[in-house]
């Protein structure tokens, strides 16, 4: 099988014209953290490590049938491989996988045989060092195979004592509350769209030995009013510009392997409003 190296919606080993003699960046990039000696003791004292960007070589040939089909050809590598984000996804043995990158390094092309074939690399860079399951459609956006999306809604729930997130514990007749369990294989990364109308929303995210939450109290949008949350990036903006911080904020950036319930629960009750949670899976 012939494994296919897209980006951009371009496939550039596809088995015919376009051929990939290199792809890296399967590895794991340098931890970044700071360390010294502990004074008059054994040892040096460090601080926890996270990971930083990682770069990366990609290369190739294209051989065409002509000087005017080979010009076609380059002019469609340029323009794939022009500044930006996007991503680049890989067919291997065990499923496509894709990674975001942006072109860091000169594109170079060198023409062999009567212009009619060009050899190209360039080098990539990954901000984000992760490889997400999935691969991508034409448009270049990730394809539905790499990631799930779950919608939860508020519903009310009467009597009884009601035990909330926050403190200090106090009585309630209703609470509104809408949940999920979903299993994560290894890890995933996700981003939460909160919808109004809704006061003060919440997302609690609870695994086998951790939990995260985050709660913006007094915090009201409107009638479809959009909150984007984005928990690597820490990040909550109103209408995707407008920060919006959350009074109580344990950010999940990553949730590891494990059954997780995702809560979405607010002040006050509302038939209208959305969490819609999307869970993209690590490899």
């Amino acid at each position: 099988m012939t494994r296919s190296v897209v980006i951009r919606g371009l496939d550039l080993n596809d088995g015919g014209q376009w051929v990939t003699s290199e792809v890296s960046m399967w590895g794991l990039p340098a931890p970044v953290y700071t360390s010294g000696q502990r004074a008059q003791l054994d040892g040096v004292w460090m601080t926890d490590p996270y990971s930083g960007a990682m770069s990366g070589g990609i290369s190739g040939h294209y051989i065409g049938g002509s000087p005017t089909d080979a010009q076609g050809a380059l002019r469609l590598l340029r323009k794939t491989l022009r500044n930006g984000n996007c991503w680049l996804s890989v067919r291997t043995a065990a499923g496509w996988q894709s990674i975001m990158v942006r072109r860091s390094g000169e594109l170079k092309v060198s023409f062999t045989n009567d212009a009619k074939i060009f050899h190209w690399d360039t080098q990539l860079t990954a901000s984000d060092p992760a490889w997400f399951r999935g691969g991508q459609g034409p448009d270049g956006q990730l394809d539905s195979s790499g990631y799930a999306r779950h919608e939860l809604r508020l519903h009310k729930v009467s009597g009884g004592l009601v035990f909330p997130w926050v403190f200090p514990l106090r009585w309630a007749t209703t609470t509104t509350q809408g949940e999920v369990t979903v299993y994560v294989p290894y890890s995933a990364r996700l981003v939460a769209e909160i919808t109004g109308p809704v006061v003060s929303p919440s997302l609690l995210f609870t695994g086998v030995s951790r939990s995260y939450i985050l709660t913006w109290d007094g915090f009201t949008l409107g009638y479809g009013e959009k909150l984007i949350v984005d928990p690597l990036r820490r990040s909550a903006l109103l209408g995707g510009e407008v920060p919006a911080i959350p009074s109580i904020r344990e950010w999940p950036e990553s949730l590891g392997d494990g059954y997780w319930t995702m809560r979405y629960s607010a002040a006050e009750y509302n038939q209208i409003s959305t969490a819609v949670i999307t869970i993209k899976e690590l490899v």
